[in-house]
């Protein structure tokens, strides 16, 4: 009985492992092609006046970029006073 269980499990492994292959090549080969009207630019409101979707895409990565690079500088000035501390520390 144990053997039987073990062989059906080892079977079902198989044939899910040649699913999730099958799945994978499938995706990897997915190409999605964009019809006419889909590239028709559309107005949003952004910050109460309307602009198109790019131009708030453009606005959200420049906002990001600004928020990394004040966390890179806060990280440093941190670092710098971390750094004073424990030249402090040592001189005592």
């Amino acid at each position: 009985m144990k053997r039987s269980i073990i062989s059906q499990f080892d079977q079902y492994k198989e044939r899910l492992g040649g699913y999730v292959g099958m799945m994978s090549f499938r995706y990897m080969n997915l190409c999605v092609k964009a019809e006419e009207a889909s590239l028709i630019p559309v107005e949003v409101p952004i910050e109460d006046e309307l602009k198109e979707i790019e131009e708030g895409h453009q606005r959200y990565l420049q906002g990001k970029a600004e928020q990394q690079k004040l966390l890179q500088e806060q990280k440093e000035s941190n670092d710098d006073t971390l750094m004073h501390s424990i030249k402090l520390n040592q001189e005592e």
